[in-house]
């Protein structure tokens, strides 16, 4: 097997990255947040509301609230059964016989909330098609060496059902395997790729599927990457210290119809042309940042073009 080299990056931004505090949220926050799972660890015990540790769990809402914000009992347990089992390899998990939502009244109360959780299937399918390496980042809390953007950006990479190809590799023997989340997901320079679903709109469905997969080669593992959705992946890189951002190029009238959406929001001034020039990333930039949770998001070298971010556009993802 030829060897690729380790890369590094110098990557700044101009502003800091917040991640939601799950402690801080009430009971029926945290049931209804996407970003937070309200868990009872032992019966009896008091409920926590923390930060999910399932990759099922992310971007998963327990309950659901009316437009008056009361809890949309009884559809709001088919809701987020829906919900979660959208995404391949979840299974919704029922709330306990002695659950009982804030603020209603229950012959009993506390039982464990209901969850989405994986299956531990093994029917999963690996990732396909060709990405492009658009962006590499310093996973945050890790020391890199910095040195000038490398070529890495631009390289293309082939997935397939039993295989993986990129230039200066070869491999007679390709072994694929799912595996947890090699990345932190709450890594704020990841904020970004894993942009969640309109939170408007009880039937918008998340696209993240955050499966992780390892290709080893000939008994040795080559690399560890997370699949966020159809068409974008997070490589880990250089030892866990980099991860390389890879996405399916978009097709020119996808890039028309995302023009279009910027020059509705007032953030893109020119014709559309089906390019995806640096106006146009600048302007997606913007766009990303006004749909972030956090208080103050990075601005990143690219921005990563997810298909939560095209749903939120209106943009069709093929």
């Amino acid at each position: 097997m030829t060897r690729l080299l380790a890369i590094s990056i110098l990557f700044s931004t101009n502003a800091s990255a917040q991640v939601t505090d799950c402690s801080t949220l009430s009971q029926t926050g945290c049931l209804t947040s996407t970003e937070c799972i309200l868990a009872q660890d032992l019966p009896g015990k008091a409920y926590q509301c923390k930060a999910p540790w399932d990759t099922c769990q992310i971007g998963f809402a327990q309950e659901v609230l009316d437009d008056s914000g009361h809890f949309a009992l009884p559809n709001s347990w088919r809701i987020a059964s829906e919900q979660c089992e959208a995404r391949e390899g979840c299974t919704y998990v029922s709330s306990g016989a002695c659950y009982c939502p804030p603020g209603l009244s229950c012959i009993c109360g506390g039982g464990p909330p209901p969850d989405c959780r994986t299956t531990g299937s093994t029917s999963l399918t690996p990732p396909s098609g060709e990405f492009v390496i658009v962006d590499i980042r310093s996973v945050a809390g890790v020391a890199t060496t910095q040195i000038q953007t490398p070529e890495a950006i631009g390289k293309t990479i082939r997935l397939g059902a039993d295989a993986l190809s990129m230039d200066g590799l070869g491999c007679d023997e390709w072994k694929i395997e799912t595996i947890a989340s090699p990345m932190n997901m709450w890594d704020p320079l990841l904020a970004d790729v894993l942009l969640g679903p309109a939170d408007d709109k009880v039937l918008d469905w998340d696209k993240r599927t955050l499966n992780g997969w390892s290709y080893v080669c000939e008994g040795e593992r080559f690399l560890e990457l997370l699949e966020v959705d159809s068409r974008v992946l997070v490589i880990s890189w250089a030892n866990g210290s980099l991860n390389l951002i890879a996405e399916k190029a978009l097709k020119p009238e996808q890039i028309e119809q995302i023009q279009k959406a910027l020059i509705d929001a007032k953030l893109y001034s020119s014709d559309p042309s089906g390019v995806l020039d640096k106006e146009t990333q600048d302007a997606i930039s913007r766009w990303a940042e006004g749909h972030m949770s956090s208080d103050a998001p990075y601005r990143f070298f690219r921005t990563t073009i997810t298909e939560n971010l095209l749903h939120l556009m209106g943009v069709p993802d093929e």
